[in-house]
């Protein structure tokens, strides 16, 4: 039932988060951002920080969904053509880790978006050009049922100086997917330990 639903696109999210910035720089002038983003989330901060031309000091991804499993690209594609932006594809995430039951198609049509609009900086990232990208730490479970791990761990290979890549071990909470490691809870505590030195 809620509106917003039915204007799930790219622009708007990249518009929101460009909102909460000006509201945040007029708070707090000079301020410089950094990032912290959880899949969608990620992606979302990294490419509206590019096209706003606003410089992070750092970012930390957590499972980021700068690329998505082959398999889910092309069924985000085939749904995108044939059924409503409105129907809702059920999370695999429990009760607790969700803010809806669902996801629309409309908003997995806006994360293939978003995932096109980076592609062209990954792109030269993953060639060891820097540009545009701020000191990064980055981490997933090889095992992530959603994401596309691979960019992640070549983007460590390409830029060593400028990510910190930690690959997440640990073995998922049953009815957890692996994707949802980003707490003491879903990663358990030794595995927590291990993330949370780093950053």
């Amino acid at each position: 039932g809620d509106p917003a639903l039915r204007r799930v696109r790219a622009a708007q999210w990249v518009a929101d988060v460009d909102s909460a910035w000006r509201h945040a720089q007029a708070r707090l002038p000079g301020a410089a951002p950094s990032l912290l983003g959880f899949s969608l989330g990620a992606l979302l901060g990294l490419v509206w920080a590019l096209e706003a031309r606003v410089p992070l000091r750092r970012a930390i991804l957590l499972a980021p969904a700068l690329r998505l499993r082959t398999p889910h690209r092309r069924l985000i594609r085939t749904l995108g053509r044939l059924v409503p932006g409105l129907l809702r594809v059920p999370s695999r995430a429990p009760a607790t880790y969700r803010f809806h039951r669902g996801t629309t198609v409309a908003a997995y049509r806006a994360v293939a978006a978003l995932e096109q609009r980076l592609q062209p900086h990954l792109g030269a990232w993953l060639q060891g050009r820097a540009e545009g990208l701020p000191p990064l730490l980055l981490a997933c479970s090889p095992r992530d049922e959603l994401i596309d791990t691979a960019p992640l761990f070549e983007l460590a290979r390409a830029l060593p100086a400028q990510v910190t890549l930690v690959p997440l071990s640990h073995t998922p909470r049953r009815g957890y997917p692996a994707h949802l490691g980003l707490d003491g809870y879903t990663l358990g505590e030794a595995e927590w330990r291990r993330l949370t030195g780093p950053v």
